[in-house]
């Protein structure tokens, strides 16, 4: 990945806060608070969480930061903090959420075929919900959030094939789950 303005200006940024530096450790939140809390957004899909996870996200750098021995990997140790933090907090639901989506399954209503929209939109939104947790985060990371395979690597702290795979299969499935759901609501 090539380094741009942007990266060796947070990297002198992380060096001066790492000395004390506190104007430049509130630039820093400055600079990356409104991505990390998009980041935690999309992962939770509940702005009250994401702010929450993004506020523990930021204790938990501000504590480490002296401990970062490269500035240039900022960018994905950030990310991997708030990632943490929101697969704490999404295992944590995970049981409530099972029990709500059993519960609402057993009493839900077909839709009828008038009300089902045809546009594509629709159909990829429908799609991505139907996949699995990790596969809609390694999307989200890759395509929304634009991190490369080897700071992905890095945020999950799994290899660089694995994320490749991962990448692969999530891709494979929104393919199936995306021809599935067009079919249904046809």
């Amino acid at each position: 990945m090539k380094r741009n303005s942007d990266h060796i200006f947070d990297e002198m940024l992380v060096l001066q806060a790492q000395q004390g530096d506190n104007q430049a450790l509130t630039l820093l939140v400055r600079r990356w608070h409104k991505k990390l809390y998009g980041y935690a957004y999309k992962t939770t899909n509940n702005s009250s969480i994401a702010e929450d996870i993004v506020q523990e996200s930021w204790q938990a750098i501000v504590k480490g930061l002296k401990n970062l021995k490269d500035p240039a990997l900022f960018r994905p140790w950030i990310y991997r903090i708030v990632n943490n933090k929101a697969v704490d907090w999404i295992r944590k639901q995970q049981k409530e959420r099972s029990l709500m989506e059993k519960e609402l399954k057993d009493h839900k209503e077909p839709m009828e075929e008038d009300e089902v929209p045809d546009d594509a939109l629709f159909v990829l939104k429908q799609a991505l919900k139907s996949l699995p947790e990790d596969q809609r985060f390694i999307l989200s990371m890759h395509y929304l959030e634009r991190l490369s395979v080897k700071h992905m690597a890095k945020v999950l702290d799994i290899p660089e094939g694995t994320v490749k795979s991962r990448l692969f299969n999530a891709r494979k499935y929104l393919k199936k789950k995306y021809e599935e759901t067009k079919q249904e609501s046809e």
